[in-house]
């Protein structure tokens, strides 16, 4: 009886003292708009920040937690052994925490996590494309995805994401604006600063019976942090080291969509009011607060993956 009663005293404050390390480590280590950057470089994408967040992703809150569980048994066996376990619950638990603080604090440290995979061999024969649609050009969207990508980190740390709307599908949208509220709700900042897009190219091309859908390859110079707004203090990340992320963005568009030749805005009405609006500046209809999108017009963001980080 006694030993029972001393293995659940040792069980629970053990609970009680480790686990918000761990709860806090998940949720605050993941950084940049969508939480894909870490403190924990990896290679091929990550079980949580280098997954993906597209339309067949459902959300909840242990999807942003990590999607961890965490369970904790006191066992069914005989009843012998109290004092032994209560030992190697604490070993284990110090090993942890000490290959948790040595990862994180490590510079040149090799891959930790393995999720996403980066496409290979995709169809990168844009001939169909172009044959369809005459005024598409490469180049230029690739600057499209270029610019929305600095876009989306510098709404992301402004804590307003509402403009990405226009370019996002609902889905996507929707989540990374929960992620950015559950931020506001822990009173943080996620600085990202010293962007700088180092390259996109299209790895993939692709047709359905709805879509045309190009998946790029967005390689990225970021430098983030996290910051409690209270005290000022950095909660995650570092101020001067740079990390280098590739991601994968998928773009969808409807069939019959064409190319605007011109300056590269988009021009829209508004469902509701029939207002014209250039889409590129705002995703709210000024005249009556309608909500656009492009999706019917235009190329939108259908998925992110996070597919490597390595930090300098």
């Amino acid at each position: 009886m006694k030993k029972s009663v001393l293995f659940l005293a040792v069980a629970f404050i053990l609970f009680a003292v480790v686990s918000p390390l761990f709860m806090n480590q998940q949720i605050t280590s993941k950084a940049d708009a969508g939480f894909f950057s870490g403190d924990n470089d990896f290679g091929g994408g990550d079980d949580w920040g280098g997954s993906s967040w597209d339309d067949d992703d459902d959300y909840d809150d242990n999807h942003y937690n990590g999607g961890g569980t965490y369970v904790y048994s006191n066992g069914s066996g005989g009843g012998g052994g109290g004092i032994g376990t209560i030992i190697a619950v604490v070993v284990i638990i110090l090993i942890i925490v000490a290959a948790t603080r040595r990862g994180s604090s490590s510079g040149n440290r090799a891959p930790v996590n393995t999720g996403v995979t980066a496409t290979t061999n995709g169809n990168r024969d844009l001939s169909a494309l172009k044959a369809k649609d005459p005024e598409f050009s490469e180049d230029k969207l690739k600057e499209k995805v270029a610019n929305l990508y600095v876009q989306m980190q510098n709404h992301w740390q402004n804590k307003d994401f509402e403009p990405m709307r226009a370019h996002m599908t609902d889905t996507v949208y929707n989540q990374f604006a929960r992620q950015l509220e559950e931020l506001k709700r822990r009173n943080q900042t996620n600085y990202v600063e010293r962007i700088s897009v180092l390259g996109s190219e299209i790895v993939d091309y692709s047709s359905d019976d709805k879509y045309d859908s190009l998946i790029f390859k967005v390689s990225t110079r970021i430098i983030d942090y996290t910051v409690d707004d209270s005290t000022g203090e950095v909660v995650s990340g570092d101020k001067n080291r740079e990390k280098f992320l590739v991601y994968e963005w998928t773009l969808i568009r409807p069939l019959d969509a064409k190319t605007e030749s011109g300056s590269g805005t988009t021009t829209v009405n508004c469902p509701n009011c029939g207002a014209a609006l250039d889409i590129n500046n705002s995703s709210k209809c000024p005249y009556c607060d309608s909500v656009v999108t492009i999706d019917k017009h235009d190329w939108v963001i259908s998925s992110i993956k996070g597919i490597s980080q390595r930090t300098a």
